[in-house]
C-alpha cells in the first residue's frame, strides 16, 4: 500500500531586503508564507529570526544558521535574489549543505 501522506517541510524564504521598503518586504513574505502554508509546509522568514535594526552581519548569521539547521528542508528564492549579496550567500549555503532549492516564477506566485 502506498503512503501518500505529506510531511510538512520547513521552507526558508530568501529575498532581497537591503534598500527595499519594509512594507514591500513584508508584503512579499506574507504572500510567500500564505502559499507555503497552503501547501502544508512551514514557512521560515528572515524577519522571523531577528528584530528590526539588527546589524546586517548579525542578521545574516541568523539566516545562515536557520538554513543549515534541521528545521529547513527547502530554501525558496524570491524574484530578484540573484542581485542580492545576502541571497547569493544563502544560495551557496543551501547548495553546500544539500538543501532543496526552489525559485519563485514571475506571475506564478511562489511555486510552479
Amino acid at each position: 500500500m502506498e503512503n501518500n501522506k505529506h510531511y510538512p517541510k520547513g521552507v526558508y524564504i530568501s529575498l532581497p531586503m537591503t534598500g527595499v521598503d519594509s512594507a514591500e518586504i513584508h508584503r512579499r513574505i506574507d504572500l510567500a508564507k500564505s502559499q507555503i502554508i497552503a501547501r502544508g509546509d512551514i514557512p521560515i522568514a528572515p524577519t522571523d529570526l531577528c528584530e528590526p535594526g539588527t546589524p546586517y552581519y548579525t542578521a545574516m548569521g541568523y539566516d545562515i544558521a536557520a538554513i543549515i539547521s534541521d528545521k529547513v528542508d527547502i530554501v525558496l528564492f524570491l524574484e530578484g535574489w540573484e542581485k542580492s549579496r545576502g541571497c547569493r550567500l544563502e544560495h551557496a549555503t543551501a547548495h553546500i549543505y544539500g538543501k532543496e532549492v526552489d525559485y519563485q516564477r514571475p506571475d506564478e506566485g511562489c511555486f510552479p
